[in-house]
């Protein structure tokens, strides 16, 4: 966060609710400070999930929301 400013690239930010090693409130946080410089981000919570995501449906939609974002940003 103390750098936060210099951040342009774009970042899509995902935790799982439950994530002790990365807290969610910890991505919120880096997330609204993004917001409020301009870059461009997107955060998803997954609930119930930990730091490694179990549910299959979980995975999916997070695979799928990293392919459209390559798509929208690496094209």
């Amino acid at each position: 966060i103390e750098f936060i400013k210099t951040a342009k690239t774009p970042m899509l930010l995902y935790v799982g609710e439950r994530d002790v090693e990365c807290p969610a409130p910890q991505s919120l946080e880096y997330w609204h400070a993004l917001k409020t410089i301009g870059t461009p981000t997107e955060l998803y919570i997954y609930a119930g999930e930990g730091h490694h995501f179990r549910k299959l449906s979980d995975l999916k939609d997070l695979r799928a929301r990293i392919l459209g974002w390559y798509e929208r940003y690496l094209r």
